[in-house]
C-alpha cells in the first residue's frame, strides 16, 4: 500500500508540473503571437487596436478551445480572407488543435526524414543515395551498410544533389544543394565536397537526388524547386484523410530554397480546382501581383495533374496512422508526378495559408473545434 501511495504521489507531481508547463506555455505562446500580429498590422498600416466587425462571434467560437483568445489574428487575416469565423487563431492552433490531432509521443517518429521510405512506396519519394540515423553508420537507400564511398557510386544521370538534416529542422535549415563536377562534387559556392564534409552533419542526414522539377512549376522560379504546400485532415467520423487547404511556395529566383524564410512567397491555390491565385505574399504579409516576372494577374495558372496530387496526398496521410493533421510540402518532376519532400505535424504554420487567401482548416473547421474540445484531457504528456 505504501509502495502504491508513493507512485501514486510521484505521478501526481509529475502531473501538476505538466499542467503549470502547460499553462506557461500558453501564455507564452499567446503574448508571441499577439506582439508579433500586432506589429504586422502597424507595418501594413493598420491600427491594431481597432475592434472589427464580426469580432465578438470569432472570439465566442474559439473560446471553446480556449479562454483567452487573441483578436489580431482575425484583425490581420480578415484583410486577406475577408471577415471569417474560421480564422484561427494561431496560439489556440499550437497548443489546443495540434496536440490533440498529432500527439506528442509520435511525432518524433512521423517527422524524421529517414523513416518515410519504412512506410511509403519508394516512387513516392526521391531517390536516395545515403542516409545516417541516429549516429551510425552510413546506410544506403535500403538502410543496409553502406560500403564504399557514397560520391563514388551515384548514378551518372544524376547532376545534382540535396543533403539535408533528417531530424529537428523546419525553415530550410540545413538544406544543401550540390553539383557535379567532373568526378566530383561542389556546392553552390563551388566549394569541392566530399565524404569528409557528411561528419559536419552530424547523426541525422539524408542525402537525395535534387528532383528535376515539371516545367509548369519551374516557370515560377528556374533554381529553386517550388514545391505545393497540401493540408490534410484525416476525420475520427470516417477515418478517411481528406484535403482541406493548398497553396504554392515560389523561390527567389537565383535561390534553390523556395521558403519564404529564404526569401520566397507563397500564393494560394484552390485545393478543390487547383486555379492559382492572383497574388503572392511574403512571410510578412507584403502581398506582390508579380513575383520573378511571372505577373499572376495576367494569366490564369491551374496546377497540373491536380487531382492526382490530392490522392497523392491523401494517401500518403493514410501511412500516418497516429497523426490527423499534416501539411505536406509536394513537389511535381519533369514528367509532373508528385515527390514528397516533407511533411510537418507540428508547427502547421496557418498564417501562411491564411495570408494567401485560403481557409486554414477548410470546411472542417467546426469538426476540429468540437474534437479537440472533448478531447483537450487526452492530450499526450510531455514529460512522461
Amino acid at each position: 500500500m505504501s509502495i502504491l501511495k508513493y507512485r501514486v504521489g510521484i505521478r501526481g507531481i509529475l502531473c501538476l508540473i505538466e499542467h503549470i508547463l502547460g499553462y506557461v506555455f500558453i501564455i507564452i505562446n499567446n503574448h508571441i503571437y499577439s506582439k508579433q500580429f500586432k506589429n504586422r498590422l502597424r507595418s501594413l498600416g493598420y491600427n491594431s487596436a481597432e475592434r472589427q466587425p464580426g469580432e465578438d462571434a470569432y472570439i465566442r467560437k474559439w473560446e471553446r478551445l480556449s479562454n483567452k483568445v487573441e483578436p489580431y489574428s482575425y484583425r490581420l487575416f480578415l484583410r486577406y480572407i475577408g471577415q471569417n469565423e474560421n480564422i484561427v487563431p494561431e496560439a489556440v492552433g499550437r497548443t489546443f488543435i495540434e496536440p490533440v490531432l498529432n500527439p506528442i509521443r509520435y511525432r518524433a517518429y512521423y517527422s524524421d526524414k529517414n523513416l518515410y521510405a519504412q512506410y511509403l512506396p519508394k516512387e513516392f519519394l526521391p531517390e536516395t543515395i545515403a542516409r545516417r540515423i541516429n549516429g551510425g553508420k552510413i546506410l544506403d537507400s535500403d538502410y543496409s551498410l553502406f560500403v564504399g564511398d557514397p560520391f563514388l557510386c551515384i548514378p551518372t544521370y544524376i547532376k545534382a544533389l540535396i543533403l539535408k538534416l533528417s531530424v529537428d529542422t523546419d525553415s530550410g535549415k540545413g538544406v544543401t544543394k550540390l553539383f557535379r563536377k567532373g568526378n566530383g562534387w561542389e556546392t553552390v559556392d563551388r566549394e569541392p565536397f566530399t565524404v569528409i564534409d557528411l561528419e559536419k552533419y552530424g547523426n541525422d542526414w539524408i542525402l537525395q537526388e535534387a528532383v528535376e522539377q515539371h516545367a509548369f512549376m519551374a516557370r515560377f522560379c528556374s533554381t529553386a524547386v517550388n514545391t505545393l504546400r497540401i493540408a490534410v485532415y484525416r476525420s475520427p467520423k470516417d477515418e478517411l484523410p481528406h484535403v482541406v487547404a493548398s497553396m504554392m511556395r515560389i523561390g527567389k529566383e537565383g535561390a534553390y530554397c523556395d521558403n519564404g524564410h529564404a526569401g520566397g512567397a507563397g500564393v494560394g491555390v484552390n485545393p478543390k480546382t487547383g486555379e492559382v491565385n492572383h497574388y503572392a505574399t511574403d512571410q510578412y504579409g507584403n502581398r506582390y501581383e508579380k513575383w520573378n516576372s511571372v505577373d499572376f494577374t495576367k494569366e490564369k495558372f491551374v496546377i497540373p495533374k491536380w487531382s492526382s496530387i490530392l490522392s497523392f496526398a491523401c494517401e500518403v496521410a493514410r501511412k500516418n496512422h497516429h497523426l490527423r493533421l499534416l501539411a505536406l510540402d509536394i513537389c511535381l518532376d519533369k514528367e509532373g508526378n508528385p515527390k514528397l519532400l516533407e511533411y510537418n505535424c507540428s508547427g502547421y504554420s496557418y498564417w501562411l495559408f491564411l495570408y494567401n487567401a485560403v481557409d486554414a482548416l477548410g470546411d472542417y473547421t467546426e469538426e476540429i473545434i468540437e474534437y479537440c474540445s472533448c478531447h483537450q484531457v487526452e492530450q499526450v504528456k510531455i514529460i512522461y
